[in-house]
C-alpha cells in the first residue's frame, strides 16, 4: 500500500506491519553495519 502525505520519501510503501522505502546510495553500507552488529551479538 503506497503511503501518501509526504513530499520527501517517494516510493515508501506499507507491507503488513512494516514500512519500506527504496534502496538508496548508502543502503549497502548500512546493511553491512547491521550485519556486523548482528554478528557480534549487539542487541541494543
Amino acid at each position: 500500500m503506497p503511503l501518501s502525505g509526504g513530499d520527501v520519501s517517494e516510493g515508501v510503501v506499507r507491507v503488513g506491519d512494516t514500512v519500506r522505502r527504496p534502496l538508496g546510495a548508502h543502503s549497502p553500507a548500512v546493511h553491512g553495519v547491521l550485519r556486523h552488529l548482528e554478528a557480534v551479538g549487539f542487541d541494543g
